[in-house]
């Protein structure tokens, strides 16, 4: 069974980044007016449109649910204060739906994408959850979309604290803050340095004024974030680099990413890994994907009650779904309860016509206690005689 975060992965990180240099999409189509959608189009309806479009790298209408100024009207709604002249939010707003077709294409490339449901944010527009799947395994973004006309306004991943708009803001508020602190004045350019040091992978730079920084400003998360943007920008000898000092920065501030469950899983911290976890929102964490990697998280921590719990959740989510009942039986295997063991077998073949052969079984981990039980003897064994 895959885990699904690995440090190969973090390249969306790069890609769901606002207002660093992408290789951009050209947006040449891309309308600065708005319009109105057509009056039988659902929510549900335009995502399964949405869905196929992503799938297929369908350029074009992707450009074509971009407008610049719903952005700017969303900036607004959500940080009024952040640009005080039209020509700063005129010029964000652009920047920001090139950066978002730009992600939309990045992740089109590593993922497939696939609509879950939409819930509506404060402002009163949709929010569609999307689960993204890989031969590498699973993660989740968020896309924000207007309630009239379902234009795309703002992008999260969930392996972030904030969406593109809020990194924004988050950025900027740092800035601000900083230049206002008596204090803190003479740290604007340090932090304009440090910034400037990661995205160009000049790690001794950045450990160097790091280091400087006033201890106030060490605890800030968005530098966190910042860096573990970036991760997926940089090339792979220099992110190794940093990668040990995001991982460091996060547990300083006692915080964490789903990004890092990958990381923990492979030191075996398991514990860790669950809590990397359970940063997702709810809608995600109940996730049939999340609950078969908790279950299998916590059959490794020898946590078997709260494995078979989440392995149980992952079926409910999805009880048309082979791979959930794989997990329980691996659940069963690791906890040496081999009755589970057969009855998850009798159930892949009952439901799915799907024969677990002996071979397909040794794939899993601690099969073998299993397959020279008396328990699986016996079933062989009436088996061969029916």
């Amino acid at each position: 069974m895959k885990l699904f975060i690995k440090l190969t992965l973090l390249v969306m990180c790069f890609y769901l980044q606002a207002c660093v240099t992408t290789k951009e999409v050209p947006l040449s189509s891309v309308s600065d007016s708005f319009s109105k959608k057509d009056p039988k189009l659902t929510i549900f309806k335009f995502n399964q449109l949405l869905e196929k479009a992503l799938n297929e790298q369908d350029t074009e209408f992707l450009k074509q649910q971009l407008n610049i100024k719903a952005i700017n009207k969303k900036i607004h709604l959500k940080h009024p204060y952040l640009l005080n002249t039209q020509n700063k939010a005129y010029k964000l707003s652009n920047t920001l739906a090139t950066n978002y077709l730009s992600a939309l294409m990045g992740v089109s490339n590593l993922f497939t994408w696939q609509y879950l449901f939409s819930t509506t944010d404060i402002d009163g527009d949709y929010i569609a959850h999307y689960r993204l799947n890989s031969d590498e395994g699973y993660n989740y973004l968020d896309i924000y979309l207007t309630h009239d006309d379902f234009k795309i306004v703002d992008q999260h991943s969930l392996s972030f604290e904030y969406s593109a708009i809020d990194f924004v803001y988050q950025i900027s508020e740092l800035m601000l803050n900083t230049a206002r602190d008596k204090e803190l004045q003479h740290e604007v350019k340090s932090l304009k340095e440090l910034f400037s040091a990661i995205k160009k992978g000049d790690f001794d730079t950045f450990q160097s004024i790091y280091k400087e920084l006033d201890s106030s400003l060490k605890k800030e998360l968005v530098i966190g974030e910042f860096l573990l943007r970036m991760m997926g920008k940089l090339p792979a000898i220099q992110a190794q680099l940093f990668w040990p000092e995001v991982v460091k920065f996060y547990e300083k501030i006692n915080k964490d990413s789903l990004s890092f469950e990958g990381h923990y899983f492979e030191k075996k911290n398991y514990m860790k890994a669950i809590k990397s976890i359970f940063t997702l929102p709810e809608h995600a964490l109940q996730d049939s994907k999340m609950q078969s990697e908790l279950a299998l998280l916590y059959a490794y921590e020898k946590s078997f009650e709260r494995s078979y719990a989440a392995a149980t959740n992952a079926i409910i989510a999805e009880p048309y779904n082979t791979e959930a009942f794989i997990v329980l039986l691996q659940v069963s295997f690791i906890s040496k309860n081999y009755a589970i063991s057969l009855d998850v077998i009798d159930v892949l073949n009952a439901k799915f016509n799907f024969k677990m052969t002996e071979e397909e079984i040794k794939t899993l981990e601690e099969a073998s206690g299993f397959l020279t039980s008396e328990v699986y003897a016996t079933w062989l064994s009436n088996q061969v005689s029916s």
